[in-house]
């Protein structure tokens, strides 16, 4: 896959940075049913007509702008949501360099898959170290699953296995 900063988490779980425009039909074909954009509308390379290309491979598309200095956690709790919705679905998640992505499917797999932190710092490390910024974010995320445990969906983790752990696109 050459999409910019492609990244597979598992075998429904893709994320990336921006997409150009021809490169929705790869995300398609590799079977992605929903896209998620957490990048912000005015970012210098989003794309105007990003959801009709999406919605012209068939398929879904959910926008959340997310600040790059600014992460709020209703964004993260949105997103969160999302995925619990999509949680047995294709999903392709990106943003302009994938590194909001990243920091959000690291505290969603580590707060609601229950995946060892170990695993999911090593993934988040293969993508980029958060900056001050995010750690913090991050961090506040993980303060406030402490304090409200409702907020947090976490659930056993089994590792990958088998011919299906990790197949190509």
């Amino acid at each position: 896959m050459h999409i910019r900063h492609y990244c597979r988490i598992d075998r429904l779980i893709h994320t990336s940075g921006q997409p150009q425009p021809a490169e929705f039909a790869l995300i398609r074909q590799a079977g992605a049913e929903t896209v998620v954009n957490l990048a912000q509308f005015e970012h210098p390379d989003a794309l105007s007509n990003e959801a009709e290309l999406v919605a012209a491979q068939g398929m879904n598309y959910i926008q959340i702008p997310v600040a790059w200095q600014a992460p709020q956690p209703q964004q993260y709790r949105l997103f969160q949501a999302i995925m619990q919705t999509h949680r047995d679905r294709p999903i392709w998640l990106h943003c302009a360099l994938n590194r909001r992505v990243a920091c959000f499917v690291y505290l969603y797999r580590t707060r609601c898959l229950g995946v060892p932190e170990p695993v999911a710092q090593r993934d988040l490390a293969s993508i980029w170290q958060p900056d001050e910024v995010w750690t913090r974010f991050m961090e506040s995320i993980k303060r406030e699953d402490e304090r409200m445990p409702a907020m947090s969906c976490a659930r056993s983790y089994a590792p990958p296995s088998g011919p299906e752990a990790k197949p190509t696109p």
